[in-house]
């Protein structure tokens, strides 16, 4: 992108860019541990929708700069009629987390609307589900999972669990 501004901006004094946005891409680590057998991840039906909807709209809102959150609904619902999100529950079926595939590659699956309610937050819940997520990709013979973030350092879950950043993807105005 920064090759193409500068060839595409050469000469123009009044020329201005503006990055609005910037993400890490992440590529999983293999596991050789399967996940904590307590938990599980379920498929989001018609039943569990009104939460993941609710869940969809706070991932949205809570993103900097805010996503839209009808795109983000509608992103989550096509999730889940591929039946490709997943609520992570415990053994009482308590609902702790919220996350899927947004699409797939042939190597590889994408991570996408992991997301853990604020009351929820700090237990750990959001690597639990990465790894159950992980752990279906690779069970589907997947041999590697994309995640993108725009945290960075101390703060990115992703990395402290492991995950190699390999990219980073940037949204330009000009």
């Amino acid at each position: 992108t920064e090759y193409f501004l500068n060839y595409w901006s050469s000469g123009n004094p009044n020329f201005t860019k503006e990055i609005k946005k910037s993400f890490s891409v992440f590529l999983s680590p293999r596991r050789r541990v399967k996940s904590d057998t307590s938990l599980r991840i379920v498929e989001v039906g018609e039943r569990e929708w009104p939460r993941a909807q609710l869940w969809a709209k706070a991932f949205a809102n809570e993103s900097i700069p805010r996503l839209s959150k009808n795109q983000t609904q509608l992103f989550a619902k096509h999730m889940m009629e591929k039946k490709q999100l997943f609520l992570l529950k415990n053994l009482n079926q308590e609902t702790l987390a919220m996350g899927g595939f947004g699409r797939w590659t042939p190597n590889r699956s994408i991570i996408n609307l992991v997301y853990v309610p604020p009351e929820k937050r700090n237990k750990g819940f959001a690597s639990k589900l990465i790894g159950k997520l992980i752990d279906r990709s690779e069970s589907l013979n997947c041999k590697k999972s994309v995640l993108f973030s725009d945290r960075s350092g101390d703060r990115n879950l992703y990395a402290k669990m492991g995950f190699k950043r390999k990219e980073l993807i940037q949204e330009i105005s000009f």
